[in-house]
């Protein structure tokens, strides 16, 4: 992450996230800290897509927009709790390398499954371009210095509402 100029984040989220050792913990709060600093970086381009089954995942999505970072843009897909479909999940860096990581949707340990690196050019315009197509198929929250402020508000609604 620490290398790259543009980093589209394709992290479908569960219900419930849990650490399964402190490695795992530490690694996620790694993870969030580094796209922080990344995010306040001029030089970097950071797209990210949320789904937000969580309290937690929604207010930190919400304090990433509320500092209004010119190279963060975020958007995302109003999923039910129902929605089991396990999403393979990805972050794709520089336009040449997309790592591919928990596709199991919580249905299954994430354990047993395969991570992968992948260089291959082609590989990487195919994800690149589902990427993109995700990303603006969603609701944007905010795309550079564009916040669309009444979808904004609609989840702080949510957020008040789930109590936070």
């Amino acid at each position: 992450m620490l290398r790259s100029r543009s980093i589209d984040d394709l992290s479908w989220a569960k219900p419930e996230v849990q650490e399964k050792s402190l490695a795992d913990k530490r690694g996620y709060e790694e993870y969030l800290n580094t796209k922080l600093r990344l995010c306040e970086e001029e030089r970097v381009s950071y797209r990210e897509v949320f789904t937000f089954p969580t309290r937690r995942r929604l207010e930190r999505a919400l304090k990433l927009i509320d500092q209004d970072l010119y190279g963060y843009s975020a958007s995302y897909f109003d999923l039910s709790e129902e929605d089991r479909i396990p999403r393979l999940s990805f972050i794709l860096f520089d336009y040449e390398e997309v790592v591919i990581f928990f596709y199991s949707g919580g249905m299954r340990s994430a354990k047993s499954e395969l991570r992968l690196s992948v260089t291959d050019r082609h590989i990487v315009a195919l994800f690149q371009d589902f990427y993109d197509n995700i990303f603006d198929s969603g609701t944007v929250l905010k795309d550079a210095d564009q916040i669309d402020e009444r979808e904004v508000e609609k989840l702080r609604q949510v957020l008040a509402e789930w109590g936070g």
